[in-house]
């Protein structure tokens, strides 16, 4: 992988990462996240990453993103099981 490569997909690793903080969408742009950030530093090795922030922090943000995401989807999931989410008036019924 040359250096304009890794730039460009690093870039691309950062972006997923800041979408994956959208609700629905988080868990696959985490993942795709991840997996642009693991190529890149797989197949970098030790050499130099003039992007290297951007790609660090694409895979922290698609971390946290995709682990919210869950979180908050099985959160809804428990609360429609639960069958809280209709019987306390979510329409505006009493």
């Amino acid at each position: 992988m040359d250096t304009i490569q890794a730039v460009n997909r690093s870039l691309r690793c950062f972006i997923f990462g800041l979408l994956a903080f959208i609700p629905v969408l988080g868990l696959p742009m985490g993942v795709i996240a991840w997996i642009h950030g693991h190529a890149v530093q797989h197949r970098r090795g030790n050499q130099w990453n003039p992007a290297q922030p951007y790609l660090r922090w694409g895979r922290v943000l698609g971390l946290i993103g995709a682990f919210t995401s869950s979180v908050v989807f099985l959160l809804i999931l428990a609360a429609i099981q639960n069958g809280s989410f209709w019987s306390n008036g979510c329409y505006g019924h009493t």
